[in-house]
């Protein structure tokens, strides 16, 4: 990941780490893992999810991309029945 994208993360300047992944080549599966690391820290898991499946479209040897998908499914798909009403 880009240095300077990933400070941008972790000082969650996201709207600025995303002006600057969307400057990166959309045929690259880094390209795809850091915008969906940037939405996952958004607390948009499904777009993370897509980013992720895209990443592991451009490069099906991605590990990364097949650990955050499973990641953020499990994230999204998260359901726990005390939360639910009676």
């Amino acid at each position: 990941m880009d240095d300077t994208i990933k400070q941008l993360i972790e000082r969650n300047e996201l709207d600025t780490a995303m002006h600057h992944a969307l400057a990166l080549p959309d045929t690259e599966a880094q390209t795809w893992l850091v915008r969906g690391r940037i939405h996952s820290r958004r607390g948009n898991m499904s777009e993370a999810l897509s980013c992720y499946s895209r990443a592991l479209h451009i490069d099906p040897a991605c590990g990364e991309a097949r650990a955050l998908i499973e990641m953020a499914s499990a994230i999204f798909d998260f359901r726990d029945p005390s939360l639910l009403n009676p």
